[in-house]
Protein backbone atom coordinates (compact mmCIF):
# COMPACT_ATOMS: atom_id res chain seq x y z
CA UNK A 1 0.00 0.00 0.00
CA UNK A 2 2.61 2.48 0.94
CA UNK A 3 4.29 1.77 -2.42
CA UNK A 4 1.05 2.39 -4.26
CA UNK A 5 0.90 5.60 -2.40
CA UNK A 6 4.49 6.24 -2.78
CA UNK A 7 4.29 5.91 -6.78
CA UNK A 8 1.43 8.12 -7.05
CA UNK A 9 3.33 11.20 -5.05
CA UNK A 10 5.94 10.16 -7.59
CA UNK A 11 3.32 11.38 -10.55
CA UNK A 12 2.71 14.73 -9.26
CA UNK A 13 6.17 15.94 -8.67
CA UNK A 14 6.22 17.33 -12.13
CA UNK A 15 4.14 19.27 -14.38
CA UNK A 16 2.67 22.10 -13.63
CA UNK A 17 0.96 20.94 -10.23
CA UNK A 18 3.34 24.18 -8.97
CA UNK A 19 0.89 26.47 -11.08
CA UNK A 20 -2.11 25.23 -9.92
CA UNK A 21 -1.07 25.69 -5.96
CA UNK A 22 -0.38 29.02 -7.28
CA UNK A 23 -3.71 30.10 -9.02
CA UNK A 24 -6.17 28.75 -6.27
CA UNK A 25 -4.08 30.43 -3.79
CA UNK A 26 -4.35 33.40 -5.12
CA UNK A 27 -8.15 33.02 -5.55
CA UNK A 28 -8.41 32.07 -1.82
CA UNK A 29 -6.32 35.42 -0.96
CA UNK A 30 -8.76 37.18 -3.43
CA UNK A 31 -11.62 35.86 -1.18
CA UNK A 32 -10.23 37.23 1.81
CA UNK A 33 -9.65 40.58 0.55
CA UNK A 34 -12.75 40.53 -0.81
CA UNK A 35 -14.61 40.29 2.33
CA UNK A 36 -12.25 42.93 4.29
CA UNK A 37 -14.19 45.86 5.75
CA UNK A 38 -13.67 49.65 4.33
CA UNK A 39 -11.73 51.49 7.02
CA UNK A 40 -14.42 53.74 6.62
CA UNK A 41 -17.32 51.38 7.94
CA UNK A 42 -15.02 49.50 11.01
CA UNK A 43 -12.02 51.13 12.82
CA UNK A 44 -10.43 47.35 13.51
CA UNK A 45 -9.97 44.13 11.53
CA UNK A 46 -12.12 41.24 13.43
CA UNK A 47 -9.58 38.35 12.67
CA UNK A 48 -12.14 35.91 13.31
CA UNK A 49 -15.16 37.57 11.12
CA UNK A 50 -12.44 37.50 8.61
CA UNK A 51 -12.22 33.49 8.87
CA UNK A 52 -15.80 33.03 8.74
CA UNK A 53 -16.89 35.64 5.91
CA UNK A 54 -14.15 34.29 3.37
CA UNK A 55 -14.68 30.52 4.66
CA UNK A 56 -18.09 30.79 3.40
CA UNK A 57 -16.30 31.22 -0.31
CA UNK A 58 -13.55 29.13 -0.23
CA UNK A 59 -15.23 25.91 0.90
CA UNK A 60 -17.55 26.52 -2.19
CA UNK A 61 -14.16 27.02 -4.46
CA UNK A 62 -12.13 24.63 -2.47
CA UNK A 63 -15.14 21.45 -3.14
CA UNK A 64 -15.58 22.42 -6.91
CA UNK A 65 -11.31 22.33 -6.50
CA UNK A 66 -11.06 19.52 -5.19
CA UNK A 67 -13.79 17.76 -7.57
CA UNK A 68 -11.65 18.84 -10.31
CA UNK A 69 -8.71 17.66 -9.21
CA UNK A 70 -10.08 13.62 -8.91
CA UNK A 71 -11.73 13.90 -11.85
CA UNK A 72 -8.25 14.82 -13.66
CA UNK A 73 -6.15 12.15 -11.48
CA UNK A 74 -8.44 9.33 -12.52
CA UNK A 75 -9.13 10.35 -16.67
CA UNK A 76 -5.29 10.42 -16.66
CA UNK A 77 -5.00 6.88 -15.99
CA UNK A 78 -7.97 5.91 -18.58
CA UNK A 79 -7.00 8.48 -20.94
CA UNK A 80 -3.54 6.86 -21.49
CA UNK A 81 -4.78 2.86 -20.32
CA UNK A 82 -2.23 2.72 -17.66
CA UNK A 83 -5.14 1.75 -15.59
CA UNK A 84 -5.18 -1.44 -17.07
CA UNK A 85 -0.98 -1.78 -16.53
CA UNK A 86 -1.47 -1.05 -12.54
CA UNK A 87 -3.98 -4.06 -12.07
CA UNK A 88 -0.96 -6.36 -13.55
CA UNK A 89 1.55 -5.38 -11.57
CA UNK A 90 -0.59 -6.05 -9.77
CA UNK A 91 -2.16 -3.02 -7.87
CA UNK A 92 -5.24 -4.29 -6.20
CA UNK A 93 -8.64 -2.26 -7.18
CA UNK A 94 -8.76 -1.42 -3.43
CA UNK A 95 -5.00 0.29 -3.05
CA UNK A 96 -5.41 1.74 -6.47
CA UNK A 97 -8.51 3.21 -5.10
CA UNK A 98 -7.06 4.46 -1.36
CA UNK A 99 -3.93 5.77 -2.81
CA UNK A 100 -5.91 8.30 -5.04
CA UNK A 101 -8.05 9.17 -2.25
CA UNK A 102 -4.76 9.56 -0.27
CA UNK A 103 -3.71 11.97 -2.98
CA UNK A 104 -6.85 14.34 -2.74
CA UNK A 105 -6.83 14.57 0.73
CA UNK A 106 -2.84 15.19 0.69
CA UNK A 107 -3.25 18.37 -1.83
CA UNK A 108 -6.92 19.42 0.11
CA UNK A 109 -4.68 19.78 3.27
CA UNK A 110 -2.01 21.77 1.73
CA UNK A 111 -4.67 23.90 0.36
CA UNK A 112 -6.83 24.40 3.40
CA UNK A 113 -3.07 25.20 5.12
CA UNK A 114 -2.39 27.55 2.06
CA UNK A 115 -5.89 29.08 2.74
CA UNK A 116 -4.84 29.20 6.93
CA UNK A 117 -1.80 30.98 6.02
CA UNK A 118 -3.01 33.47 3.64
CA UNK A 119 -5.24 34.93 6.33
CA UNK A 120 -2.89 35.04 9.11
CA UNK A 121 -0.94 36.86 7.11
CA UNK A 122 -3.61 39.21 5.62
CA UNK A 123 -4.92 39.71 9.27
CA UNK A 124 -1.51 40.37 10.92
CA UNK A 125 -1.11 43.10 7.84
CA UNK A 126 -3.82 44.82 8.90
CA UNK A 127 -3.51 44.40 12.23
CA UNK A 128 -6.56 42.53 13.04
CA UNK A 129 -7.94 41.96 16.65
CA UNK A 130 -8.43 38.65 18.35
CA UNK A 131 -5.32 37.49 16.41
CA UNK A 132 -4.47 35.34 19.51
CA UNK A 133 -2.23 32.38 19.42
CA UNK A 134 -5.31 30.29 20.48
CA UNK A 135 -7.67 31.35 17.99
CA UNK A 136 -5.02 31.03 15.08
CA UNK A 137 -3.80 28.00 16.49
CA UNK A 138 -7.45 26.94 16.19
CA UNK A 139 -8.05 28.18 12.76
CA UNK A 140 -5.33 25.72 11.66
CA UNK A 141 -7.22 23.25 13.44
CA UNK A 142 -10.34 23.94 11.71
CA UNK A 143 -8.73 23.97 8.51
CA UNK A 144 -7.06 20.83 8.96
CA UNK A 145 -10.36 18.91 9.82
CA UNK A 146 -12.34 20.41 7.33
CA UNK A 147 -9.36 19.46 4.32
CA UNK A 148 -10.01 15.88 6.03
CA UNK A 149 -13.32 15.81 5.65
CA UNK A 150 -13.78 17.61 2.52
CA UNK A 151 -11.88 14.85 0.96
CA UNK A 152 -14.70 12.06 2.09
CA UNK A 153 -17.05 13.90 1.75
CA UNK A 154 -15.98 13.63 -2.58
CA UNK A 155 -16.05 10.33 -2.44
CA UNK A 156 -19.05 9.51 -3.96
CA UNK A 157 -17.63 11.78 -6.96
CA UNK A 158 -14.98 9.62 -7.68
CA UNK A 159 -17.08 6.25 -7.63
CA UNK A 160 -19.03 9.04 -10.44
CA UNK A 161 -15.40 9.89 -12.12
CA UNK A 162 -14.66 5.27 -12.24
CA UNK A 163 -17.99 4.69 -13.79
CA UNK A 164 -17.58 7.23 -15.99
CA UNK A 165 -13.99 6.49 -17.21
CA UNK A 166 -12.93 9.46 -19.87
CA UNK A 167 -15.94 11.08 -20.01
CA UNK A 168 -15.35 14.61 -17.73
CA UNK A 169 -19.28 15.77 -17.98
CA UNK A 170 -20.42 13.53 -15.88
CA UNK A 171 -18.37 13.99 -13.15
CA UNK A 172 -18.13 18.02 -13.42
CA UNK A 173 -21.72 17.84 -13.85
CA UNK A 174 -21.90 15.46 -10.50
CA UNK A 175 -19.44 18.45 -8.64
CA UNK A 176 -21.65 21.36 -10.16
CA UNK A 177 -25.04 19.03 -8.45
CA UNK A 178 -23.37 17.76 -4.97
CA UNK A 179 -22.54 21.88 -5.05
CA UNK A 180 -26.02 22.83 -5.47
CA UNK A 181 -27.59 20.52 -3.40
CA UNK A 182 -25.81 22.42 -0.09
CA UNK A 183 -26.60 26.06 -1.67
CA UNK A 184 -30.34 25.65 -2.44
CA UNK A 185 -31.43 25.41 1.18
CA UNK A 186 -29.58 28.26 2.11
CA UNK A 187 -31.08 30.21 -0.74
CA UNK A 188 -34.60 29.39 0.53
CA UNK A 189 -35.15 27.82 -2.98
CA UNK A 190 -35.99 24.44 -1.57
CA UNK A 191 -37.12 23.51 1.99
CA UNK A 192 -35.37 21.00 4.13
CA UNK A 193 -34.47 20.42 7.64
CA UNK A 194 -30.58 21.33 8.50
CA UNK A 195 -31.02 17.63 10.77
CA UNK A 196 -31.74 16.00 7.70
CA UNK A 197 -29.41 17.42 5.68
CA UNK A 198 -26.81 16.97 8.19
CA UNK A 199 -27.45 13.00 8.11
CA UNK A 200 -28.61 12.29 4.66
CA UNK A 201 -26.18 14.12 2.20
CA UNK A 202 -21.97 14.30 3.34
CA UNK A 203 -21.51 17.79 3.10
CA UNK A 204 -24.27 18.30 5.55
CA UNK A 205 -22.49 16.05 7.79
CA UNK A 206 -19.09 17.93 6.67
CA UNK A 207 -20.61 21.53 7.53
CA UNK A 208 -21.88 20.69 11.27
CA UNK A 209 -18.88 19.25 12.69
CA UNK A 210 -17.24 22.37 10.70
CA UNK A 211 -19.75 24.40 12.61
CA UNK A 212 -19.29 22.69 15.82
CA UNK A 213 -15.87 22.99 15.68
CA UNK A 214 -16.25 27.22 15.14
CA UNK A 215 -18.91 27.26 17.99
CA UNK A 216 -16.75 25.63 20.78
CA UNK A 217 -13.53 27.35 19.77
CA UNK A 218 -14.98 30.87 19.48
CA UNK A 219 -18.20 31.27 20.58
CA UNK A 220 -19.37 33.81 22.81
CA UNK A 221 -16.38 35.94 20.94
CA UNK A 222 -17.78 35.02 17.44
CA UNK A 223 -22.06 35.48 17.25
CA UNK A 224 -22.18 31.92 16.38
CA UNK A 225 -24.99 29.18 17.25
CA UNK A 226 -24.68 25.64 17.94
CA UNK A 227 -25.83 23.31 15.52
CA UNK A 228 -28.37 20.89 16.47
CA UNK A 229 -27.38 18.21 14.79
CA UNK A 230 -25.47 15.73 16.84
CA UNK A 231 -21.77 15.97 15.34
CA UNK A 232 -20.98 12.53 16.52
CA UNK A 233 -23.38 11.09 14.37
CA UNK A 234 -22.41 12.84 11.59
CA UNK A 235 -19.01 11.44 11.89
CA UNK A 236 -20.88 8.28 11.77
CA UNK A 237 -22.70 9.18 8.64
CA UNK A 238 -19.52 10.76 7.10
CA UNK A 239 -17.91 7.52 7.73
CA UNK A 240 -20.64 5.51 6.22
CA UNK A 241 -21.18 7.36 2.81
CA UNK A 242 -17.09 6.85 2.59
CA UNK A 243 -17.69 3.03 2.86
CA UNK A 244 -20.93 2.22 0.87
CA UNK A 245 -19.24 4.68 -2.06
CA UNK A 246 -15.97 3.16 -1.44
CA UNK A 247 -16.72 -0.33 -1.84
CA UNK A 248 -19.20 0.33 -4.66
CA UNK A 249 -15.77 1.85 -6.42
CA UNK A 250 -13.48 -1.22 -6.04
CA UNK A 251 -16.26 -3.29 -7.56
CA UNK A 252 -16.42 -1.23 -10.37
CA UNK A 253 -13.26 -1.48 -10.90
CA UNK A 254 -12.52 -5.06 -9.91
CA UNK A 255 -15.44 -5.13 -13.13
CA UNK A 256 -13.11 -2.88 -15.37
CA UNK A 257 -9.96 -5.03 -14.75
CA UNK A 258 -11.96 -7.94 -17.17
Amino acid sequence: MLNTISAELLKYKRGKLFLFFIIVMAIYIGCILSVLPSPRQVLQISFLELFTDAFSFVILIHLMVLGLLATTIFSIEYRHNTIRQLFTIPVSAKQFLFAKIFIVMIFSILLMFGFAISLTLVGFITGAVEMTAHNVGMVFAISLTDAITMSIAIIPILFVMIISKQNFLLPILAVFVYTLIILLPNMGMVTISNDLMAYIFPLGSMAVIHNTLVYNSFSPVLPVTMPTADWRLCIICLCLFAIIFSVMSVLTLKKQEH
